[in-house]
C-alpha cells in the first residue's frame, strides 16, 4: 500500500467513523448529559458500550489527525508554492493527534478510578480529559486552513476548489471559536464540523483515485 493510498484511507475512514460513532451511536446507545459528572454516571452505567464505542470511535478521530499531517507531508515533499505552509501543517497535526489521544487516554481511566478510588477522583480525571483540548477548536482550522492554502497555491491531484472550501469552512471555525459565545448555537459548529471533514473525505476519494490511475 503505498503512503497516497493510506492517507486516502485514514481521510475516508477517520471523519465518517468519528462522526457516526461519536455524533450518533454513542449519545443515542449511552445518552449525553450537560457535566462531566453525569457523563461518567452515564459511562459507568453502560461501560461495556462505552468502551467499545470509545475504543472505535477514538481511533477513527486520531486517525482523522494522522491522515491530515500525512497529506500535509505529501504536499510539503512535493515542493513548490504552498510547500512551506503544508510544512508547517505537518508539524501541526501530531500535536493535534498527541493531544487527542492523551485526552481519550484520560476518558477510560476515568472510568477505573472512578470505580477503584471513588466517583470523585474519576470526576477530576473526566474534568480533565473534557478540557485537555480546549484549544483543538483554534489549533485545528489554523492547520487546515494552512493545508487548504497549499493546495489553492500549488497543482496538485487534489482539486483547488476543494483547497477554497476547506480554507473556507476552517476560517469559520476560528471566528466561532474567537467570537464565539456560549449562548452561540452549538449546531453550526457542529455542522462546520460535518462539512469540513466530509470535505476532508473527497480528499481522500481523490488520493485512492489518482493513486489508482497514476
Amino acid at each position: 500500500m503505498s503512503t497516497r493510498t493510506l492517507t486516502g484511507i485514514l481521510l475516508i475512514l477517520g471523519p465518517i467513523g468519528t462522526f457516526v460513532i461519536w455524533g450518533f451511536l454513542e449519545p443515542v446507545i449511552i445518552g449525553n448529559a450537560d457535566t462531566a459528572s453525569e457523563n461518567l454516571k452515564l459511562y459507568l452505567a453502560n461501560e461495556t458500550a462505552y468502551l467499545t464505542l470509545g475504543i472505535i470511535g477514538g481511533v477513527c478521530f486520531i486517525g482523522w489527525f494522522v491522515g491530515l499531517g500525512m497529506l500535509a507531508t505529501l504536499l510539503r515533499n512535493k515542493g513548490g508554492s504552498g510547500s512551506a505552509y503544508s510544512g508547517a501543517a505537518a508539524i501541526l497535526f501530531p500535536g493535534l493527534a498527541g493531544v487527542a489521544m492523551a485526552s481519550w487516554g484520560l476518558q477510560k481511566q476515568a472510568i477505573e478510578v472512578a470505580k477503584t478510588v471513588g466517583h470523585e477522583a474519576g470526576h477530576t480525571l473526566q474534568l480533565t480529559a473534557d478540557n485537555i483540548g480546549g484549544g483543538l477548536g483554534f489549533v485545528w482550522p489554523i492547520a487546515t486552513i494552512l493545508i487548504g492554502t497549499s493546495i489553492i497555491m500549488r497543482k496538485s491531484e487534489i482539486p483547488v476548489t476543494l483547497g477554497w472550501v476547506l480554507s473556507a469552512l476552517a476560517a469559520i471555525g476560528v471566528i466561532l471559536f474567537i467570537f464565539g459565545t456560549p449562548s452561540t448555537p452549538g449546531l453550526v459548529g457542529f455542522l462546520v464540523w460535518i462539512a469540513m471533514g466530509l470535505t476532508n473525505a473527497a480528499m481522500g476519494f481523490v488520493l485512492i483515485r489518482s493513486q489508482k490511475s497514476s
